[in-house]
């Protein structure tokens, strides 16, 4: 099994993102990130190595008070190549990611995590007909909306499974 730090966000955002994925799924073009079990994230790092939980484990102190107060999510895109339909994130966060894979030799991590091939986003689906996706996304999300992180967590999947989390305004008083 994989594991993964993540960022979730405040309610309003998890119900904007949460409602293309229901448009997503409505229209038949992909019902994934529903089936996930998991709410809308922002994935800082993922590796393949369950033995590298400590690490994970120990870096989320650090990485709790590096995140921004808020964050904005921007465009719908696709990842080239892929069927990968995701909402670009605006922020300052090259200092978090460092945090979340400083511990963590650069081969665990897998690839598409790596500092020089991560971009910040959230995804809208994984499979399915991304241009169909990337429509219905575009026409849903006009508008840059801002977003508060408010909690971290370490999940192992598939299926995810919640091993630790952090509130962030609790880590943000310490």
């Amino acid at each position: 099994m994989a594991l993964a730090l993540a960022l979730l966000f405040d309610d309003e955002a998890t119900a904007a993102v949460e409602r293309i994925w229901s448009e997503l799924a409505a229209a038949g073009i992909s019902r994934d990130m529903l089936d996930l079990g998991y709410p809308p994230h922002l994935t800082l790092t993922v590796v393949e190595d369950e033995a590298r939980r400590p690490q994970l484990e120990t870096a989320m102190g650090r990485v709790a008070t590096l995140v921004p107060e808020q964050l904005g999510l921007a465009a719908a895109t696709v990842f080239p190549g892929t069927t990968v339909t995701y909402l670009a994130v605006d922020g300052d966060l090259q200092p978090v990611h460092k945090a979340a894979t400083a511990r963590i030799g650069r081969d665990d991590v897998r690839v598409h995590y790596r500092s020089e091939d991560w971009t910040p986003h959230v995804t809208l689906q994984t499979t399915g007909d991304a241009a169909a996706g990337l429509q219905m996304a575009k026409e849903s999300w006009r508008v840059r909306q801002a977003v508060r992180p408010v909690r971290l967590e370490l999940v192992s999947f598939p299926p995810v499974v919640r091993l630790a989390g952090c509130d962030l305004a609790a880590q943000a008083q310490h």
